[in-house]
């Protein structure tokens, strides 16, 4: 439902999609090592494609007026696209000390999905038929190197980093809808040095300091509008800190840490995405990374463990409804219509907690947890209201490993909200429940071959979520279907897997 101005509306869906995969990993190397040094070389290889459809039905009614039904389907294909990752590495151990130096690639060849949106009053989809075009393509370099050995009675390591990213994306919407194309390319540079010391004290206590240097140069353009370059400049610090040892039998640790969360690449760019008749989607290439500070209490004894948490966040990403300008003159507002846009959300802080017991019964291994989080000071505006206080979230889990004789092994999880609760900008609606279940067997010679069969997503009760802003409320329930699996597994040799490669686009790659 929304109010913007002088108009109102309440349009309800139902959308029922269907997703369909083929994907493909390969991975060749070769490894030497000896007792003092290590070298290796890897390379992976992966194809994929993917086709989806999504059936919805949009009900709609505006200013109190009589409701409209609006059907459509829409097919989403992407056709096969591949990426290559070769990946190299060098250890040398000189002493106590041990260092090494990773280089890694990464590039994917131009992904294209095609979006093709029937839509009419009827399932005969009278009205109109939309295309659109958009995809990728990714490159990338990353060089990390990383030295660590005893000093001064404690233990040092200090490395740094370089990645280079350079990638290209494109948005064609169908003519239909006027809304302005997006060709853009995105070039970062990141350069790391980090740095971290840890020593006993009095042989009881550890302490472990470190601090970590971010500097990030950005370069971003979009071809299809004026004045469509900016450039991005920052430099960021984040230490580490943490004390640990035994307080009267209690095994106990404070510690604070600060990272940061970088949005992923296409959440940065402002190509407008056609959700329906009166709904998109658009990014914002002026995103800036989210920050985090955290800092943690866990005390533990035995198979019983306490933790308390406090978070503090900066410009965390989310997503917020705002009235939907109109291209071709942003002075104006397209009535009834909103786009979903990629915000930094104020500063808050959340408080958590949680009791995790976890002792073992011969061949019973289980695990207990009760938890909660407060969000502090994330407000919301809900229409004329602001909402101050949020509901907190609790939840329980009870994990159960059972090993049984004949290698057969068996794990069940339930997971349970009992009463939902808030959770950045969302409220969680009423219960949550669902299990994953997994029943695994070895068999032959050396356990060469296991069976697996596990169900994942059985759900008790649908997921129900509500968003609400200045101008729109949204609720949703999903219902995500269970899913089987069986596997069957043969290991040919048993060997040692020796590559001892980290990598140095990790955190690159992720936000692809």
């Amino acid at each position: 439902s929304g109010k913007i101005d002088q108009y109102e509306w309440i349009n309800k869906s139902r959308m029922d999609s269907k997703f369909g995969e083929s994907d493909h990993t390969y991975t060749f190397g070769i490894n030497y090592s000896d007792d003092k040094q290590s070298a290796g070389i890897k390379y992976r290889f992966n194809a994929n494609n993917d086709l989806s459809t999504d059936e919805a039905l949009l009900e709609s009614q505006l200013d109190h007026q009589d409701k409209i039904d609006y059907y459509s389907f829409t097919t989403q294909k992407t056709p096969w696209h591949y990426t290559h990752r070769p990946s190299l590495y060098y250890m040398r151990k000189i002493g106590h000390w041990k260092t090494q130096i990773d280089f890694d690639y990464h590039e994917s060849t131009p992904s294209e999905k095609t979006s093709t949106t029937k839509e009419g009053h009827t399932k005969a989809y009278e009205l109109r038929s939309l295309t659109s075009k958009s995809g990728d393509k990714y490159q990338s370099f990353g060089a990390r190197l990383d030295i660590d050995g005893p000093l001064w009675g404690g233990t040092l390591n200090v490395g740094g980093g370089y990645s280079w990213a350079n990638n290209s994306f494109f948005n064609y919407n169908d003519e239909e809808l006027k809304i302005p194309d997006l060709n853009s390319t995105l070039k970062e540079q990141t350069y790391v040095l980090y740095t971290e010391y840890s020593h006993a004290i009095a042989e009881k206590y550890m302490l472990t300091a470190g601090l970590r240097m971010e500097h990030v140069r950005n370069h971003y353009g979009n071809q299809s509008v004026a004045n469509g370059v900016k450039d991005y400049i920052k430099t960021n610090l984040f230490p580490t800190l943490s004390f640990g040892g035994q307080l009267w039998g209690v095994n106990t640790q404070l510690s604070f840490r600060s990272q940061i969360n970088r949005p992923n690449f296409w959440r940065l760019q402002p190509g407008y995405q056609y959700l329906s008749e009166y709904e998109y989607q658009v990014g914002d290439p002026n995103l800036k990374p989210g920050l985090s500070y955290t800092t943690q209490l866990m005390l533990n004894k035995s198979w019983v463990t306490l933790m308390l948490t406090h978070e503090y966040k900066v410009n965390s990403l989310t997503q917020e409804t705002q009235p939907m300008k109109d291209p071709s003159d942003p002075t104006k507002l397209l009535p009834y219509k909103t786009v979903l846009k990629h915000i930094n959300a104020a500063p808050y802080s959340t408080l958590g907690g949680a009791l995790v017991l976890s002792p073992r019964v011969k061949w019973w291994q289980p695990t207990f947890t009760v938890g909660g989080m407060k969000l502090i000071g994330y407000d919301l505006q809900h229409f004329e209201e602001t909402i101050t206080n949020r509901k907190p979230f609790i939840y329980l889990n009870w994990q159960n490993q059972f090993t049984l004789p004949k290698e057969l092994t068996i794990t069940a999880n339930l997971n349970y909200l009992p009463a939902g609760g808030s959770q950045d900008n969302l409220d969680i609606i009423g219960a949550q429940a669902f299990l994953n279940m997994e029943i695994s067997k070895r068999w032959l010679k050396d356990n060469a071959l296991t069976t697996t069969f596990s169900l994942n997503n059985f759900t008790f009760t649908p997921m129900k979520v509500r968003l609400v802003t200045k101008y729109t409320e949204l609720t949703t329930t999903q219902r995500v279907m269970p899913r089987v699996t069986f596997t069957i597994a043969y290991r040919f040799n048993a060997t040692k897997q020796k590559y001892q490669g980290k990598g140095a686009l990790g955190s690159v790659i992720d936000r692809m």
